[in-house]
């Protein structure tokens, strides 16, 4: 015999959708913040931040979030407004379909894809910024900025999951996956 959560009303329903994702915006928004001020070298809080929406939420939505993320690095970095975007589109559903499909919900995976996702990033950043131009002692800004960003980056994803956890287990609706840890 199993226990099943109680059913919620539509307008129960109803709020805690709004509910979630006025969370999810002051989070994104507070990621942004963080990432724009501060030491020389910060982290890129929206990639946890979109990998951690990304896992729970549907393709669609994973792509929106993808979308406006990567245009928030692209505002923050002063970068070619849309690179990150498209880029970040991409990362956010392979995201979703690896959570949907593969990978359990823990620590461990959400820290692998959010690895995986920087260092991307870095690299496509690298590559068309500086690799691709031919500047002079090119590698030291891959050693000295890229790398570090992308470690920092990864270990932002520590006290972030936590939160969007919390979100998850408290405002979706139970989904009967057997794939959530």
């Amino acid at each position: 015999m199993t226990i099943s959560a109680p059913k919620r009303s539509p307008k129960q329903e109803r709020f805690c959708i709004a509910l979630r994702w006025t969370l999810y915006v002051l989070l994104l928004v507070l990621c942004f913040v963080l990432q724009c001020t501060g030491r020389h070298l910060n982290p890129l809080y929206v990639i946890p931040a979109a990998v951690c929406i990304s896992m729970s939420e549907g393709v669609l939505t994973a792509a929106g979030v993808g979308m406006v993320t990567g245009l928030m690095i692209d505002i923050s970095c002063g970068k070619l407004l849309g690179l990150n975007a498209l880029f970040l589109v991409c990362g956010c559903v392979c995201t979703a379909l690896l959570f949907m499909h593969l990978l359990r919900h823990n620590i461990i995976n959400v820290l692998i894809v959010t690895l995986l996702l920087a260092a991307m990033q870095g690299g496509l950043d690298y590559l068309f910024y500086y690799y691709m131009w031919n500047y002079d002692a090119v590698e030291t800004v891959f050693a000295r900025w890229h790398l570090p960003v992308i470690f920092l980056t990864t270990g932002a994803v520590l006290p972030l999951y936590p939160i969007f956890k919390l979100i998850k287990r408290r405002l979706l609706p139970p989904s009967g996956n057997a794939n959530e840890a």
